[in-house]
């Protein structure tokens, strides 16, 4: 009886998981970018492929060295993250998700990169010396 209660509970702590995991390029875009303006480097690797987590090292250490302020900033900054559009590749196994900030009259505008890998889109940051996604690989969304 306890084996059976305590895998029911296992059984819906991985579903509870698994639902929770975004699953549109657009929600792992806002998740990543805001766990990095927030500084929180480990919630952010959940959302990368391998080689992209590897990266976030060094963004973190220059994250530790910022000042108090602009940590602040960031924060602040966080909460007015907007994903404009999305764009994907023919085969809609990459995407380009571009997102828009506007916080004390600064506006700004980043795209991430993104490929669908074993069902889950992750973000893609390219290796040193390699190109990012080419834009000519994506179509245009039907909203533009």
């Amino acid at each position: 009886m306890r084996i059976n209660y305590l895998f029911l509970c296992l059984f819906f702590s991985a579903c509870q998981w698994l639902s929770s995991y975004p699953d549109t390029p657009e929600e792992v875009t806002l998740r990543f970018r805001k766990a990095i303006l927030k500084g929180n480097f480990s919630q952010a690797r959940q959302y990368c492929d391998e080689t992209s987590a590897n990266f976030l090292s060094i963004m973190e250490g220059m994250h530790e060295m910022s000042p108090e302020a602009d940590k602040v900033q960031n924060s602040t900054l966080a909460q007015t993250l907007t994903v404009v559009n999305c764009r994907f590749n023919p085969e809609r196994t990459k995407a380009r998700c571009t997102v828009c900030c506007n916080a004390n009259n600064d506006v700004f505008a980043d795209a991430s990169d993104l490929v669908l890998k074993d069902g889950y889109w992750r973000i893609w940051v390219s290796k040193f010396g390699e190109n990012n996604l080419e834009d000519s690989i994506f179509e245009t969304p039907a909203s533009e």
